[in-house]
């Protein structure tokens, strides 16, 4: 059973399993050479920066990001 997530395009989205995102990761670091630490290192900085990108300046929201 596949799964989609849509996007606010309508774009739908395939969902992977935890096993293909293992993959995937091992895939990353051994042919593009950042370690699994560099690589949660630029994701936690861009989803930071895209954060960023869309509040305005002026709401001065809370906002809490849990990973796992």
């Amino acid at each position: 059973m596949n799964k989609y997530f849509t996007s606010e395009n309508e774009i739908e989205i395939p969902a992977i399993t935890t096993e293909q995102m293992i993959e995937i990761d091992r895939i990353a670091i051994e042919e593009t050479g950042p370690n699994l630490y560099q690589m949660m290192e630029n994701a936690g900085r861009n989803l930071a920066l895209t954060i960023i990108d869309l509040i305005e300046e002026k709401s001065h929201p809370s906002i809490v990001i849990l990973t796992g």
